[in-house]
């Protein structure tokens, strides 16, 4: 399995305690600044691991996501998009997973519209939580989800002075 050395050495530091899942092999940006995301997970596979790379001069986030087959999944949809400017939230319905973000960028509110692609799941889980923020204002977001977790959501919050999202990932236990 290949992945970036910040992947493996956090791997490594924590391994016994809680090990965490970063795909099969890091991605290519998903989208340019201001320019469209369309991803979606190849089939049999939901996201594992986000990277948002903050541009603050410019108002926006260029993108990192990759996948890894976490659960078997079913039927998928797409949600309709967010709201600019505000807070949001989805968790996919039933405790679904996430397997595909579409965003595009809003140059009259400088913020992003989200929509999420989520897939029913054969074992899905009612020990779910939201995560902490995972970033601060202006600071590049990092998450891979636990081992033991799929996604199923994600929240942020929405601060109109630095146009940017503090974010949250909703998590599912794997049930057995």
């Amino acid at each position: 399995m290949k992945m970036g050395m910040r992947q493996y050495i956090l791997a490594l530091l924590v391994f016994g305690m809680v090990q965490v899942t970063v795909g099969t092999e890091l991605t290519a940006w998903v989208n340019g600044v201001h320019k469209n995301v369309n991803f979606e997970c190849p089939p049999g596979e939901t996201i594992v691991y986000v990277y948002g790379m903050i541009i603050s001069s410019e108002d926006d986030r260029m993108w990192r996501i990759n996948c890894a087959p976490k659960v078997t999944i079913g039927t998928c949809s797409w949600s309709g998009f967010s709201s600019t400017g505000a807070n949001s939230n989805h968790q996919c319905s039933g405790n679904g997973a996430l397997a595909g973000i579409r965003s595009y960028y809003d140059t009259a509110s400088r913020d992003r519209r989200f929509a999420y692609r989520c897939c029913s799941v054969s074992s899905s889980s009612t020990v779910c939580s939201i995560t902490n923020y995972l970033n601060s204002l202006d600071r590049h977001l990092e998450y891979g989800v636990p081992a033991i977790n799929y996604v199923n959501g994600m929240a942020t919050a929405f601060d109109s002075g630095t146009k940017d999202r503090r974010w949250q990932m909703y998590e599912c236990r794997y049930r057995y």
